[in-house]
């Protein structure tokens, strides 16, 4: 699509905004992709002559930006997903009565981290009531590697797998859980990863665990609407402490309502944004 615009742009000399919701080279599966050498430089010569043309590049998130100005982007703006306003209860259903941790999503080979069931492990191990309160639903398809590492720490007896659910519950699931698991790919550009359920994550103003780059993205969004934590892909300690904090706030009654400020990520704000950015390139 985008060499398609670059040929029109060339063609007609209109103005044209380039919008990336995912990098072109640096894309997680790249590298698998088994590209010849000179396929690997004719993707990165027209990235960079898209990048180079564009009267306007948009991006997701600020590290594809920072990446993009590299490449030859000369004028970069910052466009995130969101979440659609529409899509959230009128009505909050009720929390579960167990201590949930809830992963909406696929969870593949990269997604499934070791520190995270190592210390659900340890918790359960130390912690009786914990372990007879504890539940975690996987909502989604999830690689027969996650449910291996499970049954390997005899951990399954906690585990409740929903293969799939119709977007209008999705809400229901996210606005019931006691605590929201976010696990970021451990690839080499995990840095500027932000799925689209980080989002309605966010809007269902439940507390979020994540586990990725703490100089990230999705750290960086967690911190500006202080809707959660995230911890590298190695702290053991950080992610027990965490959720043992959540279980305590749990047993207390104390983690019955949060409120996150999440406006600016809704979608009707992001296309005002958008809508400003349009004017802006007609008006030049």
């Amino acid at each position: 699509m985008h060499l398609i615009a670059l040929g029109l742009k060339k063609k007609l000399n209109i103005k044209w905004i380039a919008d990336f919701r995912d990098p072109w080279t640096n894309i997680d599966f790249y590298k698998d992709l088994k590209l010849t050498r000179f396929s690997d430089k004719k993707h990165k010569r027209l990235e960079k002559q898209v990048l180079s043309n564009a009267d306007l590049v948009i991006s997701v998130g600020k590290t594809m930006a920072d990446e993009f100005k590299l490449l030859g982007a000369k004028n970069i703006e910052v466009i995130s997903n969101g979440f659609d306003s529409s899509d959230i209860p009128d009505s909050k259903p009720s929390l579960d009565s167990t201590f949930s941790i809830v992963h909406l999503g696929a969870i593949n080979k990269d997604r499934n981290h070791l520190v995270f069931w190592n210390a659900i492990k340890k918790l359960t191990d130390e912690n009786p009531e914990l372990k007879n309160r504890l539940e975690i639903k996987l909502i989604g398809k999830i690689d027969n590697s996650v449910f291996q590492l499970i049954d390997d720490l005899k951990l399954s007896s906690y585990i409740k797998h929903i293969p799939y659910i119709s977007h209008n519950h999705v809400f229901d699931e996210l606005m019931k859980a006691r605590l929201l698991y976010l696990p970021i790919n451990n690839t080499p550009n995990s840095k500027g990863i932000v799925t689209g359920k980080v989002f309605e994550y966010l809007a269902s103003q439940r507390p979020i665990l994540a586990i990725g780059p703490v100089d990230g993205d999705v750290s960086e969004i967690l911190t500006e609407t202080g809707a959660g934590s995230t911890f590298e892909f190695n702290d053991l300690t950080g992610i027990q402490i965490y959720i043992s904090n959540s279980f305590f706030k749990f047993i207390n009654g104390t983690d019955q309502s949060f409120s996150y400020q999440v406006d600016l990520y809704s979608r009707k704000s992001l296309t005002a944004k958008l809508c400003k950015l349009f004017e802006k390139q007609f008006d030049e």
